[in-house]
């Protein structure tokens, strides 16, 4: 059995006691030491010990987040990133579930992690929980968890020439890059993509359950329809395209994530003389997808949610940049802004 019951310093603004968390011989405790010093606190925490230790340790009371978690699993509930955390802290009482323990069990969970990733995959699981047992807490979401929007999306122009380079090294490769800008789908949903997802008839693609925890269905454009086509008539040819493994039986594009996958990427960009900025990688023809929904399709974020690609009129929100405004194009009535036999520059100096 782990000894692991520590010591949790105070938190600044929160509070002024060290805290026991942890379990230690079987038992589980989340309790203040009401001591604000670490000597006071660590005598406290020692004292504790060697009371579990003569067993006259007293269980805290009440539901714990294990049976408050099943309770809202069974009422359909996401379940979703649950797993780890009931690993975690499931024993704990749900009345101790707090701030403090939440942001202590990401750090755990997820310490290489974004502020984001720990914000969708163990601040809001519990929050969840914690809303179906009637139970409302106060707790700061880690700084940065909305994530750092990305600018960065494909020109039409890049688009086709890295689509051009793409079916010169394999049609299957272009079949699927040409999915993901035409679909918004993550590299993840395309690569599982099987044949019998694709509805030809309808143009129409199950893509199944996203990382969002929702199914969605995908249009597929005549472009993606022809792209397809090509791809299932094409046999795996490359040693890392093998139609026959188990791994990419049945799916559209034959191809797995791999080192060999992304090193095809940067020949295409190289090919096709087109820089996808580093750390985005496929994840650009998603962003494309969104810049060109607001761009070309008009879709304001209502729209853009209504694709299915995006969950919240938040996330479609970071493409709010990419279409000017009404408002932004009155800088065309500005004295000079139309280009008229006047220079602008002399126009600003005579006023």
């Amino acid at each position: 059995m782990r000894a692991d019951l520590k010591l949790v310093p105070p938190k600044l603004g929160r509070t002024s006691f060290y805290h026991m968390r942890g379990s230690y011989l079987g038992h589980n405790v989340n309790r203040s030491t009401k001591a604000r010093d670490r000597a006071t606190a660590k005598k406290a925490l020692d004292a504790l010990k060697r009371q579990i230790e003569r067993g006259e340790f007293a269980e805290e009371a009440g539901p714990t987040f294990a049976s408050a978690a099943m309770k809202y699993m069974n009422d359909q509930g996401e379940r979703r990133f649950l797993a780890p955390i009931l690993v975690e802290i499931g024993h704990m009482p749900l009345a101790k579930v707090d701030g403090d323990l939440i942001e202590s069990t990401a750090a755990m969970l997820y310490p290489d992690a974004s502020p984001a990733t720990r914000n969708r995959q163990v601040y809001t699981p519990i929050m969840a929980v914690l809303a179906k047992s009637k139970i409302a807490i106060v707790v700061d979401r880690p700084k940065g968890a909305n994530g750092s929007p990305r600018q960065d999306w494909l020109t039409k122009e890049e688009a086709a020439s890295l689509i051009a380079a793409a079916w010169a090294k394999h049609p299957r490769f272009a079949a699927l890059i040409t999915f993901l800008l035409y679909t918004g789908c993550r590299l993840s949903e395309g690569l599982r993509l099987q044949v019998a997802d694709i509805h030809f008839d309808e143009a129409y693609a199950n893509i199944g359950i996203t990382k969002n925890g929702k199914p969605r269905g995908a249009y597929l454009p005549p472009a993606v329809l022809q792209a397809i086509r090509l791809a299932l008539a094409e046999p795996g040819n490359a040693t890392w395209l093998r139609p026959e493994s188990p791994r990419t039986q049945g799916s559209v594009f034959c191809l797995t994530k791999s080192g060999a996958l992304y090193h095809l990427l940067a020949e295409t960009e190289s090919a096709a003389g087109v820089t996808i900025p580093e750390g985005v990688s496929f994840h650009i023809f998603r962003h494309s997808y969104g810049a060109w929904c607001r761009r070309y399709g008009k879709l304001d974020r209502a729209g853009m949610v209504a694709t299915g690609a995006w969950a919240s009129s938040q996330g479609a929100a970071s493409y709010d940049h990419i279409e000017i405004s009404s408002a932004a194009r009155a800088v065309d009535m500005f004295p000079g802004a139309a280009g008229e036999a006047t220079p602008v520059l002399k126009l600003i100096g005579e006023v």
